[in-house]
């Protein structure tokens, strides 16, 4: 199936699992071992045999040139960090099988394709499904190999920094990878080659084939003329570059492979991905294809687990732990019901730090939820339903000269909250006060934020706020003169103001405050000092 009318159809999933090696283009993998020990034993007895044989040597390159699954499941390595061994045999899971075929292939068309069309392949992938490794290797084996009757092809590598591209010391870089095969690659395959680090070159001396690396620049590689680019993680490419990148290689190859997560729901990736008008074959590397991640997947319907894996059920202590594990997932803001999920993706969604939004952005392949606010409108839901609504909305009545309080005067439109029944004096209760500010610029309008003045009680119980879009700097330090004095502790200190200080609007908030000569502010401790003397820098 064409994979654009997969994506489509929307039955890429079952296309992954369906596919099958194509007897004249893959002849050789279906021979190799897909399980790991028995892969090992087989490079083992493969190896051993061409070492003396010249001869196998000549049909093993040949077979490799051939059939790019078999090359990969018989001679490439992987870095896997996270457990041990830490350099294990490249054994492709079935689900990658596909996506690389089509990729190969797609390559090679578009070398032969006389209608002059450009094409790029989009990988949409969950993290940490090989999908940058995937594209590497397509590439470092047409640079062994030649790509079809191309003899000397020449490939461009970009990724969002030079480090990302090129780093002799991060596994992650990508020129690291192909250097780290390289060297694991039988001495008999392995050119002769000139790898210059400073200029993130790798060339083929005996083809003079190329991989070069590149940053994401506006004008990456402008001018040049390469075979076929790879761009990986281009949604975290710094923007506008991301755009400018997309477009200065337009004229420099007709075959780009672009490989990245989503990140958030713009973007020239998320344009790519899910514009109406993209051309790009788009390809998917999806957690739930994963044969280690979607052991024993099931979904949650009207409090049921609903197994959906037959060769793996849930197994029932698993089951047993579920009410638990789906309030903790529940608190954490993530939606229970109707998600297919497994134990591995609720283990990976119980980590610290994670949330619906990254968990969107790295494994669900929602850019709609990984663009999302921060904080989950699920929780904001469920904690409105605890909350204190103010007991008096209004304004702070002050002396516009000496800008001493006068009295709270209620009003619904007013800027100002409080959660508790000033004194019959017009007071608030006798207490100590501290006060929070963080400054805005206060031009008002739907995309300006708001200044905040949040006032708390010495039992850190918050008691007051004002909040407002259209509040000027040198303003907000005049009321929060008044605020503050109002707010008096029993003596008449005001309360402890804390102030955001920095930026344009901090500094002309504090020079105000200053003037004013507030005088109970805290001042910032200096944190390179060893016994933290206290500054003079409110």
């Amino acid at each position: 199936m064409d994979p654009k009318q997969i994506w489509k159809n929307r039955a890429y999933h079952e296309w992954v699992r369906t596919w099958e090696p194509d007897p004249e283009k893959y002849p050789y993998y279906p021979q190799v071992p897909q399980d790991l020990a028995e892969n090992v034993s087989y490079r083992i007895r493969l190896l051993d045999a061409a070492r003396e044989d010249k001869g196998l040597r000549a049909e093993l390159i040949r077979m490799s040139k051939k059939d790019v699954l078999f090359w990969i499941n018989t001679f490439c390595w992987l870095i896997e960090p996270r457990r041990q061994p830490d350099i294990i045999p490249f054994v492709t899971w079935p689900h990658q099988d596909p996506c690389i075929a089509a990729i190969d292939e797609a390559l090679l068309h578009s070398l032969t394709d006389t209608t002059g069309e450009a094409t790029d392949v989009a990988i949409e992938k969950s993290r940490g499904e090989g999908a940058s490794w995937i594209a590497l290797m397509i590439v470092f084996h047409k640079f062994l190999f030649g790509a079809g009757e191309i003899k000397q092809p020449a490939f461009g590598l970009v990724s969002r920094t030079a480090e990302a591209v090129d780093d002799p010391n991060d596994p992650d870089s990508l020129m690291y990878k192909l250097d780290f095969q390289l060297k694991r690659i039988p001495f008999w395959m392995r050119p002769e080659v000139t790898r210059i680090k400073q200029s993130h070159v790798l060339r083929n001396n005996e083809t003079q084939s190329t991989i070069i690396g590149y940053s994401a620049v506006g004008d990456v590689a402008s001018g040049g003329r390469k075979t076929c680019f790879v761009k990986d993680e281009l949604a975290k490419f710094p923007k506008p570059q991301d755009y400018e990148a997309m477009s200065s290689t337009a004229y420099v190859t007709d075959f780009r492979i672009l490989v990245s997560t989503f990140k958030g729901n713009s973007g020239a990736y998320y344009d790519i991905m899910r514009g109406p008008d993209s051309s790009a074959i788009k390809i998917v590397l999806d957690w739930k294809d994963n044969p280690i991640r979607n052991v024993g997947m099931f979904v949650m319907k009207d409090g049921v687990a609903v197994a959906l894996d037959p060769i793996n059920p849930i197994p029932k202590e698993y089951i047993e732990k579920l009410p638990t594990i789906n309030k903790k997932l529940r608190n954490r803001g993530f939606q229970v019901e109707g998600n297919i999920r497994s134990r591995w993706y609720d283990a990976q969604c119980l980590r610290p730090a994670a949330d619906p939004t990254n968990i969107a952005e790295e494994l669900d392949r929602d850019p709609e939820r990984s663009g999302s606010p921060f904080f989950n409108t699920a929780v904001i839901d469920r904690l409105l339903m605890d909350t204190f609504h103010p007991m008096h909305t209004g304004e702070l009545d002050f002396n516009t000269t000496t800008y001493e309080p006068d009295m709270f005067v209620d009003d619904p439109t007013g800027g100002m909250e409080l959660w508790f029944d000033p004194l019959p004096t017009g007071d608030p209760p006798p207490d100590r006060y501290c006060m929070g500010i963080d400054v805005a610029a206060g031009g008002g309008g739907s995309m300006s934020t708001n200044s905040v003045i949040s006032i708390a009680n010495g039992r850190r119980n918050k008691v007051a706020e004002f909040a407002s879009t259209s509040t000027y700097p040198q303003d907000l330090a005049r009321l929060a003169f008044a605020i503050g004095h109002w707010f008096a502790a029993p003596g008449g200190h005001p309360a402890l103001m804390i102030f955001e200080s920095n930026g344009s609007t901090g500094v002309q908030f504090q020079r105000e405050i200053m003037n004013l000569n507030y005088s109970n502010l805290f001042f910032q401790q200096q944190e390179t000092r060893i016994d933290q003397i206290s500054t003079q820098k409110p």
